[in-house]
């Protein structure tokens, strides 16, 4: 049995415009956005209690039930 090798060339797409450009451009940056890293501490924290309410409570216990328990045991 003989199989082909086929050569794929490759279709060389037309320039864009400066207008296609820009709007590719503005488009990437609205989806990209910096980082809040002040919401990503505030995270963190939370993580960071509900994980120690886990680990210190025994697992007949139910701490933290909601983010209002949360937010009191991360502020003691």
């Amino acid at each position: 049995m003989m199989t082909k090798r086929v050569v794929r060339v490759p279709i060389p797409s037309p320039p864009w415009s400066s207008e296609k450009t820009e709007a590719f451009a503005d488009s990437l940056e609205n989806q990209i956005q910096p980082v809040n890293y002040l919401l990503v501490q505030a995270v963190v924290e939370i993580v960071d209690v509900v994980l120690k309410s886990y680990f210190s409570t025994p697992a007949s216990e139910i701490n933290l039930a909601n983010h209002y328990d949360v937010h009191k045991a991360s502020v003691v």
